[in-house]
């Protein structure tokens, strides 16, 4: 009997696959087969279709459900692995879902030094009870990012008690609709923040001393969640802050400190 290649939705725990479309017409050099233990091991076959079609499949078609029958009678199946753009259309490499038992969420480490990250605004009065995040910014201060974040009093303009600047770094949440396991960062959370600090003499309020420091907040939800302040940075140096499980967001707020 011959062989028939089908073509479905990918399959998930929520649905089976659905069937879009015959490959058979267009199928040569059709080769599968099992292992033991296991089941369906490799698939691989070649597709003949236009260009424009090939790159539709070289962009969105991974992950797909095949299926090879004989008689009416599923013979392999299993998701498409890869896909290369040939010069007769495309070839594909398949692997059955005994596969899918090595498979492993794997997450990774990554480094965003970008300056441009941190979205810049003035505090007032901030306190371990929560604030909202900062979205704007106070004319009394020149920041300038460059090489780091630099933050100065503008002439002739003082520091006045519990004033000072702020930055807040947040990672991006799952859009409406969208459950956390299936957003495309995962798990989603800030570990640790690194901060080179360097302090200068300033202006502070008429007859009172002060010094100036960083005061690292934290929080696991920045847009109902209050803020948790982890630590006082006061000197000069490199400073490695590990924050808690479950950060997404960084509050820094740098300003005088009154004695």
């Amino acid at each position: 009997m011959p062989l028939e290649v089908t073509l479905s939705t990918p399959a998930s725990q929520a649905q089976p696959p659905h069937p879009i479309m015959s490959l058979t017409p267009m199928l040569s050099g059709l080769s599968f087969g099992t292992a033991i233990p296991g089941g369906f091991s490799s698939c691989s076959f070649s597709l003949s279709m236009p260009q424009p079609q090939a790159y539709e499949w070289y962009s969105h078609r991974g992950g797909y459900h095949v299926e090879v029958n004989e008689g009416g009678h599923v013979v392999w199946e299993g998701r498409i692995e890869s896909i290369g753009l040939e010069p007769f259309g495309i070839s594909v490499q398949c692997v059955g879902y005994w596969a899918s038992l090595t498979d492993r969420i794997g997450f990774q480490w990554w480094s965003d030094s970008a300056f441009d990250s941190w979205r810049e605004g003035s505090i007032l009065y901030l306190t371990v009870d929560g604030v909202p995040v900062p979205a704007f910014s106070n004319p009394k201060f020149a920041i300038v990012k460059e090489a780091g974040i630099v933050v100065a009093l503008r002439n002739p303009e003082v520091y006045q008690e519990n004033e000072a600047a702020g930055f807040a770094y947040i990672l991006p949440i799952p859009p409406v609709g969208v459950a956390d396991s299936d957003f495309w960062m995962q798990p989603g959370t800030i570990k640790v923040v690194e901060i080179g600090v360097e302090f200068s003499a300033g202006t502070w309020a008429s007859g009172k001393a002060a010094e100036m420091q960083i005061d690292v907040y934290t929080t696991p939800d920045y847009e109902i969640g209050t803020w948790t302040l982890e630590e006082t940075l006061t000197d000069t140096g490199l400073h490695r802050i590990v924050v808690p499980d479950g950060t997404r967001g960084i509050l820094l707020r740098i300003g005088p400190r009154f004695s």
